[in-house]
């Protein structure tokens, strides 16, 4: 599961996408509108994937979600237009769908059958290492190829596609309770419901929709803020790849932190992401850097501990679908939260929105921290 986690998003076609729609032939308008089309197809397939995976088995949709990877570069690789790069990003994000929730849902119910459930936050955060240290490296790797010819991440990053296939094949389903079959819209509908009313579930979601559409936004945000500056897009790669290992180091630290701090600490610590982004607005210095890569581990940090309450919290028979409708609050976060931050950089200025971004950090995910930890199985202790 490493392995798979690590290639999932060894994504070495980021570096040159705007490149290659713009070889493509595609105005400003489409390449948002392409972008959009993934966005919106993750988020209207995010709890149905999961669904899917509780129902036919979270092997069936990892081998799914890495076909759909490999079709989509595929299509990628062989596009010049438009339609083209819409239907490479609808595979791509039915893949990310069929993914997300089953890894999560296959790793807990393992450690259970293995009775070393207690081991959960420690694998969740190595496997949260291996995805963003992926990340990173490709980051960094498809400038380096697209240098020889522009279509060669695409036809490198197909191979990855492969590997992963192979990859799931090999992953062993444990033995559970399966998901009753039923109509798929009132099986979706009765988990949703149960997390809205559920008070922990409920803050789980809103912390956790906070840091995450926080965080991407935050991505995007640092290079407009550094727009300006002639260090060239080098720089920036290697400015996503440190964020992203920052990420991953913030992940598989969580566990030791927990352990040795409790868990207070670390789900209080990301709420220095509000502080840290009014910073970063109010200044464009170098000295910068290291703070955004510390933004990084605050925004990773306290995933382990987040999705523990979620697991502990669910039934093995739901538990893909769980874990997705999770994340499409998170999704849905973004996809809300985008757009208003760069509203608000259009109209009034870019260390304007960096600071309603931290101050929004602080007022969600400062309370559901709070409300969290005063819960019976939120108390300050090691997990598990």
């Amino acid at each position: 599961m490493y392995a798979y986690k690590f290639l999932s998003e060894f994504y070495l076609i980021m570096p040159v996408l705007i490149p290659y729609y713009k070889a493509g032939g595609l105005a400003d308008t489409q390449v948002f509108m392409v972008q959009a089309i993934y966005t919106v197809t993750v988020l209207l397939l995010e709890i149905p994937s999961g669904y899917a995976a509780d129902v036919w088995g979270r092997k069936t949709t990892l081998i799914l979600g890495a076909c759909g990877l490999f079709l989509g570069l595929a299509v990628y690789s062989m596009s010049s237009g438009f339609f083209g790069f819409a239907a490479a990003e609808l595979l791509l994000a039915l893949g990310s769908s069929m993914r997300s929730g089953s890894d999560v849902a296959m790793i807990y119910d393992s450690l259970r059958q293995a009775e070393a459930v207690d081991r959960y936050p420690q694998v969740q955060g190595r496997m949260e290492l291996a995805t963003r240290l992926g990340t990173g490296l490709a980051s960094v790797c498809g400038g380096l190829l697209a240098l020889l010819f522009l279509r060669l991440p695409f036809y490198v990053n197909m191979a990855n596609g492969l590997v992963m296939t192979a990859i799931a094949f090999t992953l062993v389903e444990p033995r559970r309770e399966r998901c009753p079959r039923e109509q798929a819209w009132r099986g979706i509908f009765r988990v949703v419901d149960h997390c809205l009313r559920d008070p922990v579930l409920r803050r789980l979601m809103a912390y956790w929709a906070a840091l995450m559409s926080s965080g991407i936004i935050g991505i995007w945000a640092y290079f407009l803020h550094f727009r300006h500056h002639p260090w060239g897009t080098g720089f920036f790669g290697l400015l996503f790849a440190l964020f992203q290992v920052s990420a991953g180091i913030g992940s598989h630290a969580s566990h030791r932190l927990e352990k040795r701090l409790g868990r207070s600490v670390v789900l209080f610590l990301p709420l220095l992401l509000g502080p840290s982004f009014m910073l970063i607005g109010g200044t464009s210095s170098l000295w910068l850097v290291p703070v955004i890569c510390l933004n990084g581990f605050l925004w990773n940090v306290a995933g382990p501990v987040v999705f523990t309450m979620v697991n502990a919290r669910t039934d093995s028979r739901v538990r893909a679908t769980t874990v997705s409708t999770v994340n499409m609050a998170a999704c849905l976060a973004y996809v809300i939260g985008g757009p208003v931050f760069g509203r608000i950089s259009d109209a009034f200025s870019l260390p304007r929105a960096f600071l309603v971004l931290g101050a929004a950090v602080l007022a969600v995910s400062g309370p559901m921290a709070f409300r969290i930890l005063q819960a019976p199985d939120g108390r300050d202790q090691p997990a598990g």
